[in-house]
């Protein structure tokens, strides 16, 4: 079985990484070519096999999800905010704040 403990996550998924592959698959979703699995056992080909009940792999999934969480936060005030918003409003704290801000500031130029 591989096994990818949290540590290293930041070595390998840089918030780049996770921004680009969110971008791209929300693109694919609008042209209707991707789809958004249901979160269960579907967490990539090859990594699960739920008939056999064995898993190949286990992935330290906390930082993955902060820069996913911030990565689709970005894009998503980017593509619905006016094209003219340079002030960022923010109703978090703690950690995942300072992981949204980053990519935020990163799809547009704020003032504040």
């Amino acid at each position: 079985m591989l096994i990818v403990p949290e540590a290293h996550i930041a070595q390998l998924v840089s918030p780049e990484d996770a921004f680009t592959a969110v971008e791209a698959t929300f693109a694919a979703m609008a042209r209707g070519a991707g789809r958004r699995p249901a979160r269960r056992n579907e967490v990539g080909t090859g990594l699960i096999r739920p008939y056999a009940g064995r898993s190949t792999a286990m992935v330290g999934g906390g930082l993955l999800t902060a820069l996913r969480t911030a990565a689709i936060s970005a894009i998503s005030s980017d593509r619905l905010a006016r094209k003219d918003a340079r002030v960022l409003g923010m109703l978090k704290a703690g950690l995942q704040a300072g992981f949204e801000l980053r990519p935020s500031a990163r799809v547009r130029q704020l003032k504040k």
